[in-house]
């Protein structure tokens, strides 16, 4: 488990924005990664008017490994007469990511049902890091935002440094 700081350096952001933005900042970061399945612990939040930062503790490696049971169309339309697979069942196989010999029937209140389990491995925290974070700082909500030269973003002051460390 490490621990993950990400530090904004702005222009000097007026008073009364500091303590909603860094309120958003964390509950934000901890929200994004929690969606992308990255176990931690708590965060800190710290501020100055010219910096944002937040500290999480204990941010996994990797991702959790997700597993999950999708089930497909019914059985007696997945094989034929003579047990071998139509397009239907071939076509799900293609769509969850297996071969056609690891579709298993599945009985459901509905009758026998074709399914397959989906297995994800966990990326690493720091590849994912790369896309959560963009999005975390451009969310924080400001009541008035600036945009600065050619540039699309906006934000309450000019950004001028971005610092973000894991461990």
């Amino acid at each position: 488990m490490s621990n993950l700081l990400l530090e904004i350096g702005t222009e000097e952001i007026p008073a009364g924005y500091i303590a909603p933005a860094l309120d958003a900042l964390a509950s934000t970061l901890l929200q994004k990664l929690t969606d992308a399945r990255i176990d931690h612990g708590s965060a800190e939040v710290y501020a100055t008017p010219r910096r944002l930062a937040v500290k999480v503790e204990n941010v996994a490696e990797k991702q959790r490994p997700l597993q999950q049971e999708v089930v497909g169309p019914p059985a007696k339309v997945g094989f034929d007469d003579h047990g071998n697979p139509t397009t239907a069942a071939t076509k799900f196989a293609e769509k969850v990511g297996v071969s056609v010999n690891k579709l298993v029937t599945k009985e459901t209140p509905k009758g026998a049902y074709l399914a397959a389990v989906m297995k994800q491995r966990g990326i690493a925290s720091r590849t994912l890091l790369k896309e959560i974070l963009p999005q975390v700082i451009l969310s924080i909500p400001f009541p008035k935002k600036m945009r600065w030269a050619d540039l699309d973003i906006e934000f309450a002051r000019p950004i001028h440094t971005i610092l973000a460390l894991m461990d």
